[in-house]
């Protein structure tokens, strides 16, 4: 589960661990090595989308509060981040049909 996280599986691999599902109720064989690597890429992955997106909320501590207090996200997320524009023929108009 923590590898469809970080990247998407080819479809081969798929096929091939797809054959060796088996119910719950039966006992199953683990692999907590695999399981420790596949939760540290998840991690590492989940690391580097807070700090490409300057999301310090599940930072304890003063950093975060310094990166802001210096404007240090706002010029992040002004000049690194990618804008999205969405023309304005394209917006729906889901308050016009309420009013």
């Amino acid at each position: 589960v923590f590898l469809l996280t970080v990247f998407k599986l080819p479809e081969w691999l798929y096929k091939y661990l797809r054959n060796k599902i088996y119910p719950v109720h039966t006992k199953q064989t683990l692999y907590p090595v695999l399981f420790t690597l596949a939760r540290v890429a998840y991690l590492v992955n989940r690391g580097i989308a807070h700090l490409r997106f300057m999301d310090f909320s599940v930072i304890p501590g003063k950093l975060g509060y310094f990166l802001w207090k210096f404007g240090i996200i706002n010029m992040w997320k002004r000049f690194l981040l990618r804008n999205y524009h969405v023309p304005k023929n394209q917006l729906r108009k889901v308050f016009k049909k309420n009013n």
